[in-house]
C-alpha cells in the first residue's frame, strides 16, 4: 500500500508518519510505502506524471500554493480511487471535502487512532478488491475474474453477461444474477436495477436515473435500488459516513 503525506508543517508531517509506523508495527503489514511532500504543487506534479497512491493525507492550507481542496479536485480528475484524508483545523471545508469523496477530516493535533482507522480501512479495501476472484465458465473456458476487474453484471435474454476491464466484449455465462450475487462481496457489488448489478469501485457519478462509470458507460438505476446504491457508494468512499453524518464532524 502506498501512502502519501502532504503537509508543510514538519511537526504534523512527523506525527502522521509516526502514527502510520505505529499502525504498521501493530498490524504486522510489511508492504507499506510512505512518501512525504511539503508542497501541494510538487505533489500535483507527481500525480500528473502518473504517480499511483492508495491513501493520501493532505493539509488544507499551503501558503502561496494550491490549497488542499483544490489539489484534491485536480487529483480526482485522473485518480478516482485514491483515498483522501484531510488533516486540518479548518472545519469550514468539510462540505468541500465531501465533493471530492474525502474519507475523513482529521483535526490537529493528530490522534493516532484516527490514523489507524484510515490505514485499516484502505488496506482492507485493497485486499477485497485485489486478492479475491469470481470463477466463471464461458464459451467452453474457465476464467478467474478479480473483483476489481468486474464493472457490472447484466441479465439479457435469459443469459448473464459480465462486463470487465479485460476485453471489450462481456463474458456470457449460464447463471442467475441472484446466484452470482451471493458469491460477490456486498461491500463492492450492489443491485441497481432488476437486470443490473454494479461494482461500486467503477462508479464515477450517480444521478437519479443512472450510474456513470469510469469508462463513461452509463448503467440504469431504478427507484427501487437508488437509496442502496448511494449508501454503498458512501460506505466505499467514506468509510461508512453518509452526508448527514458530516454535520457531526
Amino acid at each position: 500500500m502506498k501512502i502519501v503525506i502532504c503537509e508543510d508543517e514538519l511537526v504534523y508531517q512527523v506525527a502522521i508518519r509516526q502514527a502510520i509506523k505505529h499502525w504498521q508495527d501493530a498490524s504486522g503489514h510489511n508492504d507499506i510505502e510512505i512518501f512525504l511532500y511539503h508542497s501541494s504543487e510538487e505533489l500535483l506534479d507527481q500525480f500528473e506524471q502518473k504517480m499511483e497512491v492508495d491513501l493520501l493525507f493532505i493539509d488544507i492550507q499551503f501558503p502561496g500554493e494550491l490549497n488542499g481542496i483544490d489539489l484534491a479536485r485536480k487529483i480526482r480528475e485522473t485518480h478516482h480511487d485514491v483515498t483522501i484524508v484531510f488533516c486540518t483545523n479548518y472545519s469550514e471545508y468539510v462540505y468541500d471535502g465531501y465533493t471530492v469523496n474525502a474519507l475523513r477530516f482529521l483535526k490537529k493535533p493528530i490522534v493516532e487512532n484516527d490514523i489507524y482507522f484510515c490505514c485499516n480501512y484502505v488496506y482492507n479495501r485493497l485486499v477485497i478488491r485485489s486478492s479475491n476472484s469470481l470463477t466463471i465458465f464461458s464459451s467452453g473456458k474457465r476464467y478467474a475474474l478479480r473483483y476489481t476487474e468486474i464493472r457490472y453484471l447484466e441479465v439479457k435474454a435469459h443469459n448473464l453477461y459480465i462486463s470487465t476491464t479485460l476485453r471489450p466484449s462481456p463474458f456470457k455465462i449460464n447463471a442467475q444474477l441472484s446466484d452470482i450475487m451471493t458469491e460477490l462481496p456486498k461491500a463492492l457489488f450492489v443491485l441497481c436495477h432488476r437486470s443490473f448489478a454494479i461494482n461500486i469501485a467503477h462508479i464515477r457519478m450517480i444521478t437519479r436515473t443512472e450510474c456513470l462509470l469510469l469508462n463513461n458507460e452509463s448503467i440504469p438505476i431504478s427507484r427501487t435500488y437508488i437509496a442502496e446504491v448511494n449508501r454503498a457508494f458512501d460506505r466505499y468512499h467514506q468509510g461508512g459516513i453518509s452526508r448527514d453524518d458530516l454535520d457531526d464532524i
